[in-house]
């Protein structure tokens, strides 16, 4: 591995097929060690489809510490350039680096780059929507002090009409609905000397980032059936999060997304039984299909209990709760007598809950 174009094909393809045999950690582990040494003949192409290649490679054993170490001498090179990297370079780059979840100065420093470069006038139109919602996905991952994560989600939310949502596939609508929701409820970590904390969204960025979150909720109701268990509980988990509930675009939403799920439950994984229900528990009206909804998803996590975490448990416990009629029903008592019996229901009860939700991606 001697030519920038070779190790970014053998890279990239590594990557593309999910190799994670020994063969694989020793092509990594040469290219982490050899590679420095001709990194400034990679064209910016070459050096983001490594990058790539070592993300998608980062999670198998072995591989990961030989990742990160060449990723990180990418990263030095790749900011120089950044103003040569297209859309799809741009997109890429900043979702390898979440997905490696490399962290430091150098990292805030490229992916600040990045996002200051897709801000640029005109730059987000040549961005598909994958690019689009998997840049948001990454800086929602990454825990970033930069307050450009503001200016790009609202750059997002302008570039993404509702003419152009109609194009975004059904995992990328959910994607973009979490990661704007993730991004508006965590917020930016602090500078080191600044009081404690952190750094909310604006008010004017965060209705628009409410505005893409309820276009989104529009588009996704008028195409419900084609998303799965994950796509829905995202974005249910999206509207809880940002207390949209008694929006009518999000009160429809929910609404179906309860009519459509209740039957389902059983193929669905906990997680997502826990999101749909945080989301669906909160809502006012259509007292009937909330608590046809909520006993299904009593009764699911009764009979598959151990596939539920003690938090999720907990969380759904406390969904019931939260919305009275539920108790009607035979399964919730059910579901809360399993849990009184695990010494549960009584924690369950205590202080104020709020779901959390991170997408791997």
């Amino acid at each position: 591995l001697t030519r920038p174009r070779l190790v970014a094909r053998t890279l990239w393809g590594l990557g593309r097929i999910g190799i994670g045999s020994d063969d694989a950690v020793a092509i990594i582990s040469h290219a982490a060690q050899a590679v420095p040494l001709f990194l400034d003949k990679f064209s910016p192409q070459e050096l983001t489809n490594a990058l790539w290649g070592l993300a998608r490679l980062g999670t198998t054993p072995g591989c990961r510490t030989w990742a990160e170490q060449l990723a990180l001498r990418i990263l030095g090179r790749h900011i120089q350039r950044l103003p040569m990297l297209t859309a799809q370079c741009l997109a890429n780059s900043l979702w390898a680096v979440a997905k490696l979840g490399l962290r430091g100065k150098d990292v805030e420093d490229f992916a600040e780059g990045c996002l200051e470069e897709m801000c640029k006038e005109g730059r987000l139109k040549d961005f598909s929507t994958q690019g689009l919602a998997n840049s948001l996905w990454a800086v929602a991952r990454m825990q970033l002090k930069s307050e450009a994560i503001f200016s790009f989600c609202v750059a997002v939310a302008r570039e993404t009409v509702p003419e152009r949502l109609s194009s975004f596939l059904p995992q990328e609508l959910s994607m973009v609905s979490w990661a704007v929701a993730r991004i508006a409820s965590r917020g930016t970590r602090r500078s080191p000397g600044q009081t404690k904390g952190r750094t909310r969204m604006p008010p004017a960025a965060s209705a628009e980032g409410e505005a893409l979150v309820l276009a989104v909720t529009k588009e996704a109701s008028a195409r419900l059936g084609e998303f799965g268990p994950q796509g829905l509980s995202s974005i249910a988990w999206a509207l809880a999060t940002l207390a949209l509930q008694k929006r009518q675009e999000a009160h429809d939403f929910l609404l179906a997304a309860a009519l459509r799920a209740a039957p389902l439950l059983k193929r669905f994984p906990s997680q997502a039984i826990v999101n749909l229900s945080w989301a669906i528990g909160r809502m006012e009206g259509a007292d009937f299909v909330v608590t046809a909804f909520l006993s299904s998803a009593a009764a699911q996590a009764s009979s598959r209990m151990d596939e539920f975490e003690w938090q999720d448990l907990s969380s759904l416990a406390r969904s019931l709760l939260h919305h009275a009629d539920s108790w009607k029903s035979p399964e919730v008592r059910s579901f809360v007598s399993m849990l009184e019996d695990c010494g549960m229901a009584r924690q369950a009860m205590m202080g104020d809950f709020a779901c959390p939700y991170v997408w791997d991606g």
